[in-house]
């Protein structure tokens, strides 16, 4: 079975390769978490927030479309949205390799 990771764990890996403590370590995460937050709210269709060899977001328009509900056969109308991509980098997929 896999091992499940979680935010903890990377606060402990941050703190030992920077050589910080655990709690300083929690708080660079955090202001890297709220910098990407505060960027990816302000992306619109087409921008793309690229972090070399590691992960690419992309933000893409879906235009609205007519689908069909399978339960009724009755067409619904889906609204436009835009949806964020996410692509893993050279550097991260040869990571887990």
């Amino acid at each position: 079975m896999a091992n499940k990771l979680n935010k903890a764990n990377l606060v402990d890996s941050i703190a030992k390769v920077a050589e910080i403590s655990k709690a300083e370590a929690e708080r660079q995460l955090n202001n890297v978490i709220a910098g990407l937050e505060a960027t990816l709210a302000t992306m619109k269709d087409g921008d793309k927030l690229q972090l070399v060899g590691v992960l690419t977001f992309e933000v893409k328009h879906k235009p609205a479309y007519t689908a069909k509900n399978p339960k009724t056969g009755e067409d619904v109308e889906v609204p436009a949205s835009n949806k964020l991509k996410v692509k893993a980098g050279k550097g991260l997929i040869d990571l887990v390799q």
